[in-house]
């Protein structure tokens, strides 16, 4: 099978939606199939084609993740991906690429499967004032009807899509397939456990320690700021018990000044991380900490399971059935429950600590990114047989994709 992935943002980016695709991509390509990813590039100037991926022209956006948004209509970029002949082809981004697969499936005869991988409306702040937010909160849903509507399938990774396309009306039976992660990339060695000591070294922590991590976007939506406050509370008294943010973001010099109004010593901020080197820093913590309510199955939060921590976090509902209490997660709503979280774990002995890893570890195994590759196959497999052979090319559409 061909498939074709079309996305605004792909390696080295490193967010959640570039490691899924990486996952993917990879994935198909160990069951024998041909993969295309099909990207925004601002560093190019006409769409090259070169080892499996389609860079495209386009402009950065700077204030929504440093994204680059490319331009829905290329004559070009069709040229190629007909010449390609994908058997199906699947957007995860809402913009230009994913309203160009659209046409471009249309005009090609083929299946278009959309991810939607965002709940936008925690996102809107940064496009719109607070007097706007309610008209372009309608408009997005409208939007977000649009695509859903006219893609062959529509997949989420949790229950919570589900739920946020039923705000708006979507005609689709969204299919849940929950995110997955390479684990064979988080898999400890002695190189890593060296870069581990030196990363605890690096920011003072001793080996008695115990150190909480997140990993994300520095930003508003991540929650970062009631995280702090939390941990004001509940670690007062606990001067073992430290945390490390990991990330880069435009919120990242405003939650160190709030650090510092805080008083927070025992918090440390890494700023950005290349992703090769996340394996040492998710080894050189003991557990994860997040306090996010935006998150859809989070590719981070995975990937610390992925490498034996447990995670503490903040109550959301939609996605509790991630985590098995007690195990791979913690939740808490309150300071005292926060506080007697971390008191359990810092009072844990190390032996302890050891088998909870490993049985962290051994847990998350159980659900592999192959099992997901093979789910998303199938998928990909119905919606080829249910594409009618008839169906009428668009001439708008396809003057549109030449112009």
């Amino acid at each position: 099978m061909k498939i074709a992935y079309f996305t605004e943002t792909y390696l080295p980016d490193i967010n959640g939606i570039a490691t899924h695709i990486k996952t993917l991509k990879e994935g198909m390509e160990r069951l024998g199939h041909d993969v295309l990813i099909v990207k925004s590039d601002a560093q190019v100037s006409q769409p090259e084609l070169r080892d499996g991926v389609l860079s495209c022209p386009a402009i950065t956006l700077k204030k929504v993740y440093g994204y680059s948004l490319a331009s829905p209509v290329s004559r070009k970029r069709f040229s190629i991906l007909r010449d390609w002949d994908p058997d199906v082809l699947h957007f995860h981004n809402e913009f230009g690429q994913g309203l160009f697969a659209l046409m471009a499936a249309r005009a090609l005869h083929k299946p278009v499967v959309y991810t939607l991988h965002t709940m936008y409306d925690d996102y809107l702040y940064y496009i719109a004032k607070d007097c706007f937010l309610p008209l372009v909160r309608r408009l997005g849903h409208g939007y977000l009807r649009f695509l859903a509507n006219r893609s062959d399938l529509v997949v989420g990774a949790s229950p919570k899509i589900t739920d946020y396309f039923k705000q708006f009306g979507t005609e689709k039976n969204i299919q849940i397939i929950p995110n997955t992660v390479e684990q064979a990339f988080l898999e400890t060695s002695e190189a890593t456990a060296a870069r581990a000591q030196a990363i605890r070294q690096q920011f003072g922590f001793a080996g008695s320690d115990l150190v909480g991590c997140f990993c994300g976007r520095i930003a508003k939506e991540k929650n970062i700021d009631t995280l702090l406050r939390f941990w004001k509370a509940a670690a007062a008294g606990l001067p073992s018990i430290k945390l490390l943010i990991m990330g880069d973001g435009p919120a990242l010099n405003e939650l160190r000044q709030l650090t510092a109004e805080l008083q927070l010593s025992s918090v440390k901020f890494s700023g950005k991380i290349e992703h090769s080197q996340l394996p040492a820093y998710y080894q050189a913590s003991d557990f994860y900490i997040t306090a996010s309510l935006s998150e859809n199955y989070s590719i981070s939060t995975l990937e610390a399971l992925a490498s034996g921590l447990s995670v503490v976090h903040l109550l959301d509902q939609p996605n509790e059935y991630q985590y098995q209490q007690g195990l791979t997660g913690f939740t808490f709503e309150t300071e005292e429950q926060l506080r007697h979280i971390l008191g359990q774990l810092a009072a844990q002995p190390v032996e302890d600590k050891f088998k909870l890893r490993q049985a962290v570890r051994q847990h998350t195994r159980l659900h592999s990114s192959d099992e997901a590759i093979r789910h998303m196959l199938d998928l990909y497999e119905m919606v080829i047989m249910e594409r009618s052979p008839h169906e009428q090319r668009s001439a708008d559409i396809e003057v549109k994709l030449k112009q």
